[in-house]
């Protein structure tokens, strides 16, 4: 099993490297720490393309999960609010049970140090929820430094609109494949 850290450090790399003006980039694991999906934030294709829903999306259209099958959701930054609701939604009525959210930056560092956006944060979201609520446990700030770091780097791009011209085909910006097993392999090889 992955530890929190490794992953998140793994995933701040994947969005310098694919989306270095907008690098949010999301995983969802299984309880045992395999990736299933990953996600780079790909809102220049589409709003909604954010990395959390796409990789909610992702998950869904490839994945038969058993119910009550414990998931998590890793993300450089904290959920958006419409995210939250995806995950209520996949969680009440797709049999998609996300029992875990593990995040870098807050949506407040976001917002101070990339782009203005909602700093309604993910537990107050989730406390606003009317009606049934599956239980989501909420972990912030795990490589927080690392993860604002790459948020300060990516708002000068993002704000300068000096970021590099990207793709439209969705398929670079998304995997249905574990891309850790291959590094794991090349450090036990080597």
């Amino acid at each position: 099993m992955f530890e929190h850290n490794e992953l998140i450090l793994e995933m701040v790399e994947l969005g310098q490297e694919v989306n270095p003006a907008c690098p949010f980039v999301s995983c969802i694991t299984d309880e045992w720490g395999q990736l299933l999906v990953t996600a780079v934030s790909s809102k220049h294709i589409s709003p909604l393309y954010t990395s959390e829903q796409l990789a909610l999306h992702l998950l869904a259209r490839n994945y038969s999960c058993k119910p009550n099958q414990p998931l998590t959701l890793y993300s450089t930054a904290e959920i958006t609010p419409a995210g939250v609701e995806a995950l209520i939604h996949m969680n009440l009525y797709a049999g998609i049970q996300i029992t875990r959210h593990v995040y870098g930056a807050s949506r407040e560092d976001v917002s101070r140090l990339w782009s203005p956006c909602s700093s309604i944060t993910c537990t107050d979201m989730y406390e606003a929820f009317r009606g049934e609520r599956p239980v989501i446990e909420f972990i912030g700030g795990v490589e927080k430094d690392a993860c604002d770091a790459m948020f300060e780097e990516a708002g000068i791009l993002f704000r300068d609109g000096t970021g590099p011209v990207l793709s439209s085909d969705l398929e670079e910006f998304c995997s249905i494949e574990d891309w850790m097993l291959e590094s794991c392999y090349e450090d036990v090889c080597e």
